[in-house]
């Protein structure tokens, strides 16, 4: 996410120029490492799914498809995801935009 965000400074920096406020940068950043996580988890948990039904053969007195596990792997990720494009999404939120512009 901090790549991202520094591979887009120039266009954050403008659009804070064209008045976007602190806010509408945060929930930018925010918004596409959401959309990120959500397919990594959408492809995940359809792997895992198809993981157990193969392993079923090997898992001994294991539910193959425990879901507190399965939702507390979603928390984490979910805890993980906002903490990882909060960092640099506040970091391109605080910046001057006058200097980002004259930066390149």
């Amino acid at each position: 996410m901090k790549y991202a965000v520094e591979q887009r400074s120039r266009e954050i920096g403008v659009r804070m120029a064209l008045g976007a406020d602190k806010a509408t940068v945060v929930r930018l950043i925010l918004g596409q490492g959401i959309v990120l996580a959500l397919a990594g988890l959408a492809l995940g948990l359809a792997g895992a799914v198809a993981a157990t039904r193969l392993l079923e053969t090997v898992l001994f007195e294991v539910r193959p498809i425990d879901v507190p596990v399965y939702l507390g792997v979603i928390g984490l990720i979910a805890a993980v995801t906002l903490l990882a494009g909060y960092l640099p999404a506040w970091r391109a939120a605080v910046l001057n935009p006058v200097d980002v512009l004259k930066a390149e």
